[in-house]
């Protein structure tokens, strides 16, 4: 893709309507090798294919399998209702795998009605425990999931269904098939699949269900897989919004990467209210004796791309504790040292901005402090991200029970956390010389948040 941004513009409009499927070849790590941010490091040139693919609408595929698996599905030609998935089963085992293959493709389980429950029980075993997933036990014949599957289909709420089948000894394959296919031509509307599991068994049967324009599936992985992107698609088709293109003023010349003067960064977080703690240069001890303890030193400038143990020293209680820490931290040509106030509380996130050269301003969020790269909890968006869009990556982030409170714990401040998103996507666009950003840690607190530190590479 040599202009991403095109293809955003384009398919946004397009899948609002049609569904665009892309298999994307040469997820390549290359990007990532010469990140000089955390923020670079996480979000390398696939994950941004990735986001610009997921902003565009597109459904996004990884092997061939996957393409000709959701084309399988696409021959019905269903009216979306809701994603709820209603599964019946003559086997536990596979239903089993079923079920564990869920929550990986999204998707969830619907709840049978009082009234299906009722008449489900009329026409099931005893033995039958009457509840979505079904499973209809092991010695069900052509009968059984006729009637089973005639009251699930009856039902208007229920638009997604999964058929299991396993040959055993009462298994009537053929009929159950034939059932099946005539469910599917009196029921144009709804997605019916099926995977029916036993090779050469029922390898007969695939074309008594093409003819119902079922979609048979040779193992439960397959079709969940697909039925989820096929799902998440239409659940969020009318919800997709056209990308409009925003190319900055070019940036000319093509120099070095440089990281940008530490102090010189802090005033883009003032140019773009982001909140911060106090930051000082400290020239010499004088500077040390009006401060607020406790306070911590940094040694910061082009040469020290991550800060470590040996310069950076926490929580210096007095001036004499900080002069003979001033002693000790080492700094190189065009380095220097810095004074902050000691925070206090609050979770660590990081966010930031990687520009990517074919899809612009990648926007990021996730777990933050010394282990960002290392956690690998991160959520991606383009440049356009809004505040609801930015509220999302953050409940899709592992660490998010945490920040909204768990245990107990203070909440932290969602909403401000996301304006803070959108407030780096605009400084993105607005500063096209900036190749990366990134604030780590920032601290997300019950009202507000606190910037710490910060990164920018020209």
């Amino acid at each position: 893709m040599e202009d991403g941004e095109k293809f955003m513009e384009i398919v946004s409009r397009l899948a609002k309507i049609k569904p665009v499927a892309v298999l994307k070849a040469g997820k390549s790590r290359a990007g990532q090798e010469a990140a000089l941010s955390h923020t670079g490091s996480l979000a390398g040139s696939s994950q941004a294919v990735e986001a610009g693919l997921k902003r565009a609408g597109a459904i996004s595929l990884s092997a061939l399998d996957d393409l000709f698996n959701l084309l399988t599905l696409w021959q019905r030609k269903t009216k979306y209702n809701n994603s709820d998935l209603f599964v019946v089963s003559n086997a536990g085992g596979p239903l089993v795998v079923a079920m564990d293959s869920l929550e990986k493709n999204n998707l969830v389980l619907g709840k049978f009605s009082s009234g299906l429950v009722d008449s489900l029980k009329e026409k099931m075993p005893e033995l039958s425990n009457i509840r979505n997933p079904l499973d209809i036990l092991g010695d069900a014949g052509a009968d059984r999931y006729e009637k089973a599957l005639g009251e699930i289909l009856k039902e208007k709420y229920i638009s997604n269904l999964l058929i299991l089948l396993t040959p055993q000894t009462a298994t009537e394959i053929e009929k159950t098939a034939e059932i099946i296919a005539d469910l599917g031509k009196k029921y144009p509307d709804k997605m019916i699949c099926t995977s029916f599991i036993g090779g050469e068994a029922v390898e007969k049967v695939k074309s008594i269900l093409a003819e119902g324009k079922i979609a048979n599936f040779s193992y439960p992985e397959q079709v969940l897989a697909a039925l989820g992107r096929f799902l998440n698609y239409q659940a969020r088709a009318s919800e997709i919004k056209p990308f409009n293109m925003r190319r900055p003023a070019a940036v000319l010349g093509k120099k070095e990467n440089k990281q940008a003067d530490y102090l010189e960064s802090f005033k883009l977080l003032e140019k773009y209210k982001i909140p911060f703690v106090k930051t000082l240069a400290i020239k010499d001890e004088s500077d040390l004796k009006n401060l607020n303890y406790p306070i911590v030193l940094k040694a910061v400038g082009p040469e020290i791309i991550h800060k470590t143990e040996s310069n950076l020293i926490l929580d210096l209680k007095s001036p004499e504790e900080a002069l003979a820490a001033l002693k000790k931290l080492k700094t190189g040509a065009g380095d220097y040292v810095i004074a902050q106030e000691m925070n206090k509380g609050g979770e660590e996130v990081i966010i930031g901005f990687k520009r990517d050269q074919h899809f612009g301003p990648i926007i990021m969020v996730g777990a933050g402090g010394i282990y960002a790269e290392i956690w690998q909890d991160a959520q991606l968006e383009v440049e356009d991200v809004t505040q609801d869009r930015a509220i999302a990556m953050i409940k899709n982030l592992k660490i998010y029970p945490i920040l909204a409170g768990a245990r107990g714990q203070e909440a932290g401040d969602i909403g401000t956390l996301a304006e803070t998103i959108v407030k780096v996507a605009r400084l993105a666009r607005e500063n096209p010389d900036i190749q990366e950003l990134d604030i780590n840690p920032l601290f997300i607190k019950r009202s507000g948040v606190l910037a710490v530190d910060i990164r920018v590479i020209t």
